[in-house]
């Protein structure tokens, strides 16, 4: 009798060795969730998840909000931080298939100019502003402030911020509307530039 339940112990250790096996080679597999944010402030608000990554992600950083688009809308990545105009887009071109889980409403827009002209939004009337975000939040936002504030001021988009930012480090333009991180960059490479108004405000 002692000999049949060794043989069954032993038979049963046989049987479950793949098993367990497989649970660890599944684990060791295990990839990493593709998390995809805009370089800026929408990156910003995954910075922590960044800061304290314990290999639990991999991040891309995009210029711009196609390209994280394109990523979600692909299937390459399982999570973004997107401008929140990009939410509907991307939730109608995957039928649903996406949804948010989060969103961040504080503002980081910036007008900023090389001189002191700029008191208020009036002050930009004939002006032409430099910035990114064309067809997306910085537009939109612009656009909806000049428009309430009847001024006529001709925006000119860039591919990227950090286009804008090294323009005007350069002296290149003298009016541009920038997000944090760049505005502190900006302000640290040039301090000929101020900071004109908060587009939140």
């Amino acid at each position: 009798m002692k000999k049949m339940i060794r043989l069954l112990a032993v038979l049963t250790l046989i049987v479950a060795l793949p098993f367990v096996c497989g649970a660890e080679n599944t684990q060791e597999a295990a990839q990493p969730a593709r998390v995809a944010a805009l370089k800026g402030p929408t990156g910003m608000a995954i910075s922590h998840m960044m800061a304290e990554n314990d290999g639990a992600y991999a991040f891309t950083l995009a210029g711009a909000p196609e390209e994280v688009n394109a990523l979600i809308i692909s299937g390459q990545v399982d999570i973004a931080a997107v401008p929140i105009n990009a939410g509907s887009v991307i939730y109608n071109k995957t039928e649903g298939g996406v949804r948010a889980l989060s969103l961040i409403t504080r503002g980081m827009l910036y007008v900023l100019e090389k001189g002191d002209s700029v008191q208020s939004v009036k002050d930009l009337e004939g002006k032409t502003i430099t910035t990114a975000g064309q067809g997306a939040t910085p537009e939109y936002v612009t656009r909806y402030i000049l428009d309430t504030n009847q001024v006529n001021a001709e925006l000119d988009f860039k591919s990227e911020h950090a286009e804008v930012t090294t323009l005007a480090a350069q002296g290149l333009v003298d009016l541009v509307l920038l997000p944090e991180p760049q505005v502190t960059n900006l302000l640290m490479k040039n301090p000929d530039f101020r900071v004109a108004l908060d587009v939140t405000a």
